[in-house]
């Protein structure tokens, strides 16, 4: 509402009425299209978005927030790409109502997830080329991975930490490993792989 001042033409005084609506809380959270994990394993990776718990008057547990959805599906993208599922992809939510409190200030709600987990993706041959300061040997030995063992992007990139710090050392401060794109091998920008 805008009132003018009496002293003078110029003047308002604006106050603004806000109606916050009612405060959404989480009574469950579903995931559709998920077969590989249920709906319980993929909340869990959720870290502000988590239905209520008997501990969570000691947090924000249970309040749902918008702006942190985005990060928690990167934490439930990432937890696919630990376990296999370098295509998996979490998309935006929808919001469906349960019930309302009585004073109307509190509105339960089901998240519903949609989530395309795609396939499970092994390692296959692991071979380290055009190093000329470090042996391939040495460089191989800070990857703690297998080869025919699920793709864990956690374990590379540990890896490529190990050998950017080492070439650091080294006075190689440019340095930046990337695997190399072959036909079924990973993208040079994002480490996944090109080909099914």
């Amino acid at each position: 509402t805008v009132k003018p001042m009496p002293a003078g033409p110029k003047l308002v005084h604006l106050t603004f009425t806000i109606d916050q609506g009612p405060k959404y809380k989480l009574h469950e959270i579903l995931f559709d299209g998920n077969s590989a994990f249920n709906d319980a394993t993929l909340p869990s990776q959720m870290k502000e978005n988590k239905p209520k718990a008997w501990w969570s008057f000691f947090t924000s547990g249970g309040t749902y927030l918008d702006a942190k959805f985005a990060v928690d599906a990167d934490k439930v993208q990432e937890f696919y790409l630990n376990q296999g599922y370098v295509r998996a992809v979490v998309g935006l939510p929808t919001i469906e109502t349960v019930r309302d409190s009585k004073d109307h200030k509190t509105r339960w709600i089901r998240l519903r997830v949609p989530d395309d987990e795609g396939k499970r993706y092994k390692l296959g041959n692991i071979t380290v080329t055009d190093n000329t300061v470090v042996k391939a040997e040495a460089i191989r030995m800070m990857f703690k991975v297998k080869e025919g063992e699920y793709y864990n992007y956690s374990k590379l990139k540990k890896g490529f930490d190990k050998v950017q710090e080492l070439y650091g050392r080294l006075g190689y401060y440019q340095f930046n490993a990337l695997p190399s794109a072959t036909p079924r091998g990973l993208d040079p920008q994002t480490g996944l792989p090109t080909g099914d």
